[in-house]
């Protein structure tokens, strides 16, 4: 891998496979999504792949022509500039950045308040 480029730790996995993950590091290039693990190098070209997210909330790509998953809970890389100069990846990674973003901000908000109820209650 080239050391200029992000990578992010992650998980590879074929679907129906999930128990067979393999642990390693993904980054994306212009043309390309990479992962590097112990068992091998794998790349998917970006045009056939998939941006989504899965139950907990990380950034999963997927690659329905190989049936291949690659998941990472770095959510730094819904903003990796490789990521958006793809017109059929950038709308979602910014739309998953900005659900997380509203999720962060509504939990301040209710720290917030429960932190002046309690001063309220207590004064």
């Amino acid at each position: 891998m080239n050391t200029l480029q992000t990578s992010y730790e992650g998980f590879a996995f074929r679907e129906g496979e999930e128990e067979q993950a393999l642990a390693g590091r993904c980054r994306l290039t212009l043309s390309y999504l990479e992962f590097e693990s112990a068992a091998g190098n794998r790349q998917w070209p970006l045009t056939g792949v998939v941006l989504d997210e899965n139950a907990a909330g990380n950034p999963v790509f997927h690659d329905a022509g190989t049936g291949w998953w690659v998941e990472t809970t770095d959510r730094r890389v819904l903003a990796d500039p490789l990521l958006l100069r793809h017109a059929h990846l950038c709308p979602r990674a910014r739309e998953l950045r900005a659900r997380h973003e509203g999720s962060r901000s509504l939990q301040y908000a209710l720290i917030f308040l429960i932190g002046f109820v309690v001063v309220f209650c207590l004064g």
